[in-house]
């Protein structure tokens, strides 16, 4: 009876920030964490994206960029956190600023270009004009206005920025952790993909841009991380031997190291074809390390990472630690997603008919109501990767991610399909369904942080996203 007691406090206590739902359900009903269901409702109810956009994204660190695309003083592209559009502009002294592009005035957007550069930005409905930094410089017809414009607080409001292997991260909340708090465990792999060569990353080109009639955790969900869906929706991609031979489920890309952290989820495979064939044969059992009898360095030299020359290994040892040195000549980080929306790919697809190029891309989902979002993809190579590197790796990006690429196109036909389910009455009550977990089941000799999944691919790190999301959404974070 004491334990039953202190359940239900627990519960009003967790409901305390509860939203009620327009028929009377609340929304912590529509996790069921004793179950591991989540309804089908959150993908099409108006109220839950409008609870998401003020719980959710104006208090997370969003992906709105990459540096190397504002590379001077006065750079600056418009990009999204949530729905508000926001400026990325490169400051005089190199810093970068995040305004939001709505004018102190009247509420209109102050910056209509896509790209560009500007010493400042001049409203065209009342003429209002703004610094780079977005402090209101002056006003037509100053003098006339009733009392003195204080312009010290009528500039643009600022987001909260930092910055992680170049990518640009934006934030309202300024009481939110800071960003390594944010991504905690999870940091260590992420920074195993951004953070690996002296001189970063680069942009190839603008980012890519699609428009989905699909709720924005469709991608979300998935990204963090089902493996499973492999098997069946691209099944033409393993048909064409993208993902290797062998065993079955080796074929289906569906044996893996899989890691959970802070809602995050990523998917390690093999640097050497033996590990994963070994792992496979011994039902996830294997010691990571039973085969790898040579130090990282000889490994990494003999089998590169994905975008880089055998010449740029020696950079790894100054911009990783060992243990991530470790993770990266055994299983590397493939495919996976940051919490909640920051996307990121590292893997061989097809450039040519007789040739594979390496991918390295990262996407972030900009919802646009409940039942659509744009998928934006920036494609990257190492800066000092050759030139034909570079292309190969631009056209194999082009030919398997975006809305015309043959691995996105396959997920571009199920996530609009789960939607629109959503939207009946019935359907509204179905059910996201997490039923094969392996808890943490780390290799021996695994040297990285987090909840380590090891086999075949399972719904854990699919779970833990929706857990966050919800501590989100009930103001639990």
């Amino acid at each position: 009876m004491a334990i039953r007691a202190q359940a239900k406090a627990g519960k009003r206590s967790r409901r305390q920030h509860d939203v009620m739902l327009h028929d009377g359900t609340m929304l912590s009903d529509l996790i069921d964490h004793e179950r591991r269901e989540v309804d089908l409702r959150v993908l099409s109810d108006p109220m839950v994206y409008r609870v998401e956009l003020e719980r959710l994204f104006a208090r997370s660190w969003i992906m709105v960029g990459h540096e190397s695309e504002i590379p001077n003083p006065g750079d600056f592209v418009l990009r999204y956190i949530g729905e508000d559009v926001v400026i990325v502009s490169r400051q005089q002294d190199g810093s970068v600023a995040i305004l939001l592009n709505v004018c102190t005035h009247r509420g209109m957007q102050v910056c209509r270009a896509e790209r560009g550069r500007a010493s400042t930005f001049k409203c065209p409905y009342h003429g209002w004009v703004y610094g780079q930094d977005g402090r209101l410089r002056g006003a037509p017809f100053e003098s006339e206005m009733f009392g003195n414009l204080d312009k010290a607080s009528l500039g643009l409001q600022r987001a909260r920025v930092e910055t992680m292997g170049g990518v640009i991260f934006g934030n309202f909340d300024p009481n939110a952790p800071s960003l390594d708090e944010f991504f905690g465990d999870f940091k260590f792999y992420i920074e195993c993909i951004l953070c690996r060569t002296d001189k970063g990353l680069e942009v190839l080109g603008a980012p890519q841009r699609a428009l989905i009639r699909a709720n924005w955790k469709c991608p979300a969900e998935q990204g963090s991380v089902d493996g499973y869906h492999a098997i069946g929706l691209h099944q033409s991609f393993r048909e064409l031997g993208f993902f290797g031979g062998g065993n079955t489920a080796v074929a289906a890309g569906l044996f893996s190291i899989d890691v959970s952290a802070n809602g995050g989820g990523l998917r390690c495979f093999p640097v050497e074809p033996s590990y994963l064939e070994a792992i496979a044969a011994k039902g996830g059992a294997s010691n990571v390390f039973e085969n790898a009898t040579s130090t990282p360095e000889e490994r990494l030299t003999r089998n590169p990472p994905i975008g880089m020359t055998p010449e740029m290994v020696s950079e790894l040892r100054n911009n990783l630690s060992p243990k991530q040195m470790d993770v990266i000549s055994t299983y590397f980080p493939s495919v996976g997603q940051a919490f909640p929306t920051f996307e990121f790919l590292l893997f061989y697809g097809p450039a040519t008919a007789t040739q594979v190029g390496p991918v390295i891309a990262l996407h972030s989902w900009c919802p646009k109501g409940p039942d659509a979002f744009e998928i934006w993809t920036w494609v990257f190579a190492e800066k000092d990767a050759p030139a034909e590197m570079k292309e190969i790796g631009r056209k194999a990006a082009i030919r398997t991610l975006g809305s015309s690429g043959t691995i996105e196109s396959d997920d571009g036909e199920a996530w609009p399909s789960q939607t629109r389910s959503a939207r009946g009455a019935v359907g509204a009550r179905q059910k996201f369904r997490y039923l094969a977990f392996h808890g943490h089941n780390p290799p021996e000799g695994w040297p990285g942080p987090g909840q380590v999944h090891t086999g075949i691919t399972r719904d854990d790190g699919q779970w833990l996203w929706w857990q966050r999301y919800f501590r989100f959404m009930l103001g639990e974070e």
